[in-house]
């Protein structure tokens, strides 16, 4: 892309008479059709490359049969627990699992942590659930609607954001 500048010189050395100088934004613009040297993608390093067989779990933790959402920080992972209406836990510094989270009804809209809290939806009562980040308490219950989308909840920094019934109803919450 030229610049302003360069478009000023372009022109005053067009009128200029100055060689060549007409022709170099053509010439940039064939340089760029030309053939690229695009990176081949993969690891090619010999011994480095495992697969996908080989891999072994390092954790693995029961979660509802046919969950279909899973929500992640640098230090926890949360899912639906094995049993319906819980929320499994798993505290990746240690590599363990914590206590469920038995408190929040039906979860079907997936989660997010934002605002030191953790936020699920409980398809049983159309609500929104507020958890303490750490202790996994309810806080608030908030009567929004949820879609039942597999990631109807979204944040970020000033808002929590429900996708609150079947027809895609976007909420907007205030976490204040």
């Amino acid at each position: 892309m030229i610049n302003k500048l360069q478009r000023f010189v372009l022109i005053v050395s067009a009128f200029a008479g100055l060689p060549g100088a007409a022709e170099e934004p053509a010439q940039k613009a064939k340089d760029r059709t030309g053939p690229s040297a695009a990176p081949k993608v993969g690891i090619r390093t010999a011994g480095i490359q495992i697969a996908f067989a080989r891999l072994k779990a390092e954790q693995e933790f029961a979660v509802l049969t046919g969950a279909r959402w899973l929500a992640s920080t640098a230090e926890v992972v949360m899912a639906p627990g094995k049993t319906e209406g819980s929320l499994a836990r798993l505290d990746t510094r240690e590599n363990k699992t914590g206590e469920p989270i038995t408190s929040v009804g039906k979860l079907c809209a997936g989660g997010v942590e934002a605002f030191k809290s953790w936020w699920v939806a409980d398809c049983a009562t159309g609500t929104l659930v507020r958890m303490d980040g750490k202790e996994g308490k309810v806080t608030t219950r908030i009567a929004n609607g949820t879609g039942g989308f597999p990631s109807g909840i979204a944040a970020n920094g000033d808002s929590i954001w429900v996708l609150s019934d079947a027809r895609s109803t976007l909420t907007r919450i205030d976490p204040d």
